[in-house]
């Protein structure tokens, strides 16, 4: 696996948040990549709609779930978006292009270590 991929998310730090719990560490990591994508999509519709205390709010509830899984640097990028405070803003789409490139790199590492935490789930 790709050095950067591991360190995506503090895997070791999250376990010992978790009590070591793999089935708790399982159910919270498939439920932020499907929550997420979710949130990335909400973003969008309020960036299109010029919605800017939706936008607000989703990012600082995606920046919430980034930091309960140890995914900093999604946590940074919503801070990032968290600056904008009006719309139209000229970084409202690098930070969703850069919030979705982060993803599907957390997405990489989450499935990984999914397999590697209980190849028999």
């Amino acid at each position: 696996m790709d050095a950067s991929l591991l360190q995506r998310i503090d895997f070791l730090r999250l376990s010992i948040n978790l009590g070591g719990n793999k089935k708790t560490i399982r159910q919270m990591l498939e439920m932020f990549l499907s929550s997420t994508a979710a949130s990335l999509k909400r973003m969008e519709k309020a960036e299109a709609e010029a919605n800017i205390l939706v936008w607000l709010q989703v990012a600082h509830q995606l920046k919430g779930a980034s930091k309960n899984i140890t995914a900093k640097r999604l946590a940074v990028l919503c801070e990032e978006a968290e600056v904008i405070q009006e719309f139209p803003h000229p970084q409202s789409a690098n930070v969703i292009y850069n919030m979705h490139k982060e993803l599907a790199l957390l997405r990489t590492a989450i499935e990984k270590h999914l397999r590697d935490l209980d190849p028999m789930l």
